[in-house]
């Protein structure tokens, strides 16, 4: 039995808690499978099961192991540098427990891996392994150590078919505690016993880590019905308190009336207002508690998406390899022979077969063809990363545009796609090119062209008036001698507007600084808590009576509001949005015009006219 206690993890150079009290127990047979999204810490809570040495120098930790969980066994995602430069039987070799094994027993180990029985004395050089070969070699070293746990980072990383049918049966059989990630859903569905979820549902939150004894499909299942009813039951309350608030805001607004209108010759009657004006009041505080305890839609980890930048469409029918190989070789080894591919534009290639077949050796002389052409861009991701990666930069550093930190790429710089004759449009759809722009299309991004009503189209048309419309609302404004803080409040969200445009024209990633003076978080507090900042209630109904600025403010608050409605229809891929960046900023530029009304009603603007 192996039982996790308590255990909290912490990196120390972010400080950002990767599991918090977790606890979880795990008996003989049981496969238990960590999940999770990339750098939430499953590696992580794998070596320190393992041996907490091995994540002292980036990690704190607290919390302890009980139980005999036997000798533990531990397969990392990647093997050394040394190991991958040694031999098979260096590599066995330097197991404690090689020489203690007999070579029929080494040979029974070889046979359960379905491996040569003399596997374990090659002198292959273990780089010259496939995926599939090298997770056999190291799964065999780990049974030398006869272990009762393994934990195992990733497995079926880099595996052909028939090895992950063989690992999925060796799992299945193994009669130990299997504690292992993997992001292959087939392979859980058909070995975990046992789900270890870890997730970091927002930053600024601990984290959830949970234990579920049920198989995945049975625990994806029953999670995503919790989350669907408690959405169901968070948007019912919501609809109910709207409806409450609705009514609430109607009834103050004919007090409020009421009030305004009465005369000083009714002393009586502005009494009786007064005592219903505290009822109201009263009422409204009452519904912001009844706010507070209800119940909370869902927070669920959104996982990671890459969005890949708008590259040049390789027209229809366009060629994009014609290959023939009369002989595909690995050293002296001989793959494969009389190898014919064509491909064209628009068709999504996959190459199977076996480890060791010679599908990554195909795959690296595609791509040494790819890269040297000019009339096409070509990118190459290696099995290993490290073969393109410059593992001495950071991320950051490695993915900055331009400077001293830009990346020494392997592809030559790309280049746009060049049909004969060369285009000077190119559909940004279809790969169709024109001489000539259509009258009923327009540009998106440089010479790439959508029709007029492209949901990107719209949306810029959208914008479009949305800023003239701020014009406007200035020009206004400042013919009647308005509050010159108010035109300065509506030049920013101008310039807010102005920026938008640009990064969606541009297709760069938008960079937002304050908006009205505020921060994205002063934002959001101000917008929620009116009465704390402004001394104004939520949720005012407008009126005609409460002045043209603040009636112009509510026709810019509205219009906002349609843009995001149209900026989300744009970038919305059936999935997931391209541009959250777009659409949380035109959400921020609400909660400032938001802002601006209470402003308005509080006074703030001298000189706005009522």
């Amino acid at each position: 039995m192996l039982q996790v206690k308590h255990l909290t993890l912490t990196h120390r150079k972010d400080l950002r808690t990767l599991a918090e009290d977790f606890s979880f127990v795990l008996n003989d047979g049981d496969k238990a499978v960590v999940i999770g999204e990339e750098g939430n810490g499953k590696s992580t809570l794998l070596k320190w099961v393992y041996d907490p040495g091995m994540v002292e120098d980036y990690c704190e930790w607290s919390g302890e192991i009980a139980g005999d969980p036997g000798p533990m066994g531990y397969l990392a995602q990647d093997l050394g540098e040394e190991e991958k430069a040694g031999s098979v039987y260096d590599f066995c070799a330097a197991s404690p427990y090689f020489f203690d094994l007999t070579p029929k027993e080494l040979a029974d180990i070889a046979r359960q891996l379905r491996l040569p029985a003399e596997e374990f004395y090659s002198d292959r050089p273990v780089s010259s392994l496939s995926g599939g070969e090298k997770i056999k070699l190291q799964l065999g070293r780990l049974l030398f150590g006869r272990p009762g746990t393994l934990l195992l980072d990733e497995p079926s990383s880099d595996v052909d078919l028939e090895t992950l049918e063989w690992l999925e049966a060796w799992l299945r059989d193994y009669p130990g505690i299997v504690l292992y990630i993997s992001h292959d859903e087939a392979l859980i569905e058909n070995t975990a016993t046992m789900v270890l979820h870890i997730e970091h549902p927002r930053e600024g939150k601990p984290p959830r880590c949970t234990a579920h004894r049920l198989d995945y499909r049975a625990y994806a299942q029953r999670r995503s019905d919790a989350i669907e009813d408690q959405t169901r039951q968070a948007r019912k309350e919501r609809e109910e308190y709207d409806k409450k608030m609705e009514k609430y805001r109607r009834i103050q607004q004919s007090v409020e009336h009421a009030q305004n209108v009465i005369t000083r010759q009714n002393p009586a009657g502005g009494r009786l207002l007064k005592k219903k004006m505290h009822a109201v009041q009263s009422m409204g505080r009452r519904f912001e508690r009844e706010a507070e305890s209800m119940t909370q839609l869902p927070e669920v980890e959104e996982a990671v998406f890459l969005r890949f930048p708008k590259g040049t469409a390789l027209p229809a029918g366009k060629t994009a390899l014609d290959l023939h190989l009369p002989e595909l070789r690995a050293g002296e080894k001989l793959l494969a022979e009389n190898i014919r591919l064509h491909v064209s534009s628009g068709e999504k290639v996959g190459i199977l077969g076996p480890n060791g077949a010679g599908k990554t050796t195909l795959l690296r002389h595609i791509a040494s063809l790819l890269l040297a052409r000019k009339d096409l861009r070509a990118a190459y991701m290696s099995q290993d990363y490290a073969d393109t990666l410059p593992m001495d930069k950071t991320p950051v550093e490695y993915l900055a545009p331009e400077g001293d930190a830009a990346p020494a790429a392997p592809q030559p710089a790309p280049q746009p796609v060049m049909a004969a004759p060369n285009p000077k449009y190119v559909d940004y759809q279809s790969g169709s090119y024109y001489m000539e722009k259509p009258e009923h299309m327009t540009q998106l991004f440089d010479n790439q062209l959508v029709a007029k009503n492209h949901p990107r189209i719209l949306f810029r048309g959208k914008l479009d008036s949305l800023q003239a419309l701020v014009v406007l609302d200035q020009a206004l404004i400042a013919g009647a001698g308005g509050s010159q803080q108010l035109l300065a409040d509506l030049d920013d969200v101008l310039k807010a507007l102005r920026n938008l445009m640009r990064c969606d024209v541009l297709d760069e990633e938008l960079h937002s600084g304050t908006i009205i003076g505020l921060t994205h978080g002063e934002l959001r507090e101000h917008s929620h808590n009116p009465m704390k900042f402004y001394n104004i209630r939520q949720m005012i109904l407008p009126s005609y009576t409460m002045g043209r600025d603040y009636a112009l403010l509510n026709q810019l608050r509205a219009a906002i509001r349609e843009t995001e409605v149209a900026a989300a229809n744009a970038f919305y891929d059936g999935f997931r949005f391209s541009r959250s960046d777009i659409i949380e900023e035109l959400n921020r530029l609400s909660s400032a015009l938001h802002i601006m009304m209470c402003k308005y009603l509080a006074g703030d603007y001298k000189g706005a006219a009522k």
